[in-house]
């Protein structure tokens, strides 16, 4: 079974629509966007409940983000056809981004979560992107 890489990462920081983001990236998974192996975008989106003046999160709120992080990868990462690729924050929403082969599978782990989730709403959408361009719009700049 194929071990999808987890890194290294690295953080870029800008402006999008006017606002500042920030994006983690899994400049690791660079080498898997050309072999077509994970055709499927993942996005599951976190409104932030209390965001600051920047639409970032404070402190509390970022402890309760990475909890929902260590959940989505505990099970998204457990299957090995998925791999966490982007962590997106801006204008008061986090996005985490995965790609993965079986998308139905996918879909139905998230829905286990989404149901479990007590701290905030997780907002999913999947869609097929083979090119994997929103992975590329982040690495190429």
């Amino acid at each position: 079974m194929p071990v999808h890489p987890d890194g290294p990462w690295t953080v870029s920081t800008g402006t999008y629509d006017g606002r500042p983001i920030v994006v983690r990236i899994n400049a690791g998974a660079a080498r898997l966007a050309d072999d077509g192996v994970l055709p499927h975008r993942l996005g599951i989106a976190v409104p932030l409940k209390h965001p600051n003046a920047d639409g970032f999160p404070d402190a509390d709120e970022s402890a309760d983000l990475i909890r929902i992080e260590d959940s989505l990868c505990a099970v998204l990462e457990g299957e090995p056809e998925a791999v966490k690729v982007l962590v997106i924050t801006t204008s008061g929403m986090r996005e985490f981004v995965f790609y993965t082969a079986r998308a139905e599978v996918t879909v139905a782990a998230v829905l286990v979560l989404k149901a479990a989730a007590t701290s905030h709403e997780l907002q999913t959408m999947m869609e097929h992107d083979p090119s994997w361009d929103v992975y590329r719009q982040f690495v190429s700049g």
